[in-house]
């Protein structure tokens, strides 16, 4: 049973993870490992939440170090929005691209 479909999209500019499913248990560290594979390229990183159903304990942890590392996150549901908001301690913290 597929619970999380991590897809990336890299450019010279930045990369782009888009995530589709629940992001729990194993598939944390799942994302974990891209997301550290990709930051070793340059520039920005984007990470698609829009598709994201459910997020456990670990999962706003991995989001609130994303975030801390630069990540800026595309979120549009009100309960995914709040599950960020946690994750980085507040909508005052959310990044933009260029920011």
């Amino acid at each position: 049973m597929l619970l999380l479909k991590i897809t990336t999209d890299a450019s010279a500019e930045g990369t782009k993870i888009k995530l589709e499913g629940r992001l729990v248990g194993p598939w944390v560290k799942e994302l974990e490992s891209v997301w550290k594979s990709v930051t070793k390229t340059r520039g920005w990183l984007e990470v698609d939440l829009r598709s994201v159903s459910t997020v456990d304990s670990d999962g706003k942890e991995l989001l609130g170090r994303m975030h801390d590392g630069g990540a800026a996150f595309i979120v549009e549901a009100p309960m995914t929005k709040y599950i960020v908001a946690e994750a980085i301690r507040g909508f005052e913290n959310f990044k933009k691209r260029g920011e």
